[in-house]
């Protein structure tokens, strides 16, 4: 496990944490998927080093609301993480945007072939401007607009926890980390700062030395 210990900025008044599904099925659509054996065990063993964040953030800002995106894997992660007895579906946390997808697919096989892992090629999508659709603009918004309170179902929490996708979480951190940092694996997090509805700062929460 990684160092969890990380400075919170003065005057923050909301701090939402954004984690990176556990591993999935290749088979399967976005709504029918879960987790496969792997990914399961994964986040079992990443719930000890979220205790560990939850431990730096209550005593301020009080006890989470968890969230997630519609499709199932989303759920499974956030309760195999969590245990949480009320996991919300929301939204504005779905793939509003894949990099599957880009020039009918030709762009991300091209980078699998090359011997690129997911985060590798996150990254190299964010270097690229010429790949920012208005598609990913949505994407990056939304997210966005979840981290500050200004959609979802709890606004005005201040300690707000959603288990989503990429590259919506890379593409909200984007400005705010350094860019190897961005390109979440697995349960990889990011913990957003929010004051005056405004995202202050952004640190790097991965449960795994290697990442």
């Amino acid at each position: 496990m990684s160092n969890s210990r990380f400075e919170i900025p003065a005057g923050v008044e909301r701090v939402c944490l954004l984690i990176r599904h556990s591993e999935a099925p290749k088979q399967g659509g976005n709504h029918n998927k879960t987790l496969t054996a792997a990914g399961a065990n994964l986040a079992q063993d990443c719930a000890t080093f979220y205790d560990q964040v939850f431990d730096q953030i209550t005593p301020q800002f009080g006890e989470p609301s968890f969230h997630c995106s519609e499709f199932p894997r989303s759920l499974i992660t956030a309760w195999e993480l969590f245990e949480a007895e009320v996991i919300t579906s929301e939204p504005a946390l779905k793939v509003h945007a894949s990099l599957t997808e880009i020039n009918g697919g030709e762009w991300f096989k091209g980078q699998g072939a090359a011997g690129k892992g997911e985060p590798e090629i996150i990254r190299t999508f964010l270097a690229d401007p010429g790949l920012m659709t208005d598609s990913f603009r949505k994407y990056a918004k939304e997210y966005t607009d979840f981290i500050t309170g200004k959609s979802g179902s709890n606004p005005t929490g201040k300690f707000v926890v959603g288990v989503c996708h990429e590259a919506g979480i890379s593409l909200a951190a984007r400005g705010l980390l350094v860019d190897e940092q961005l390109g979440m694996d697995k349960c990889d997090g990011v913990l957003f700062f929010v004051a005056g509805g405004v995202i202050i700062g952004a640190e790097k929460v991965a449960p795994v030395n290697e990442r």
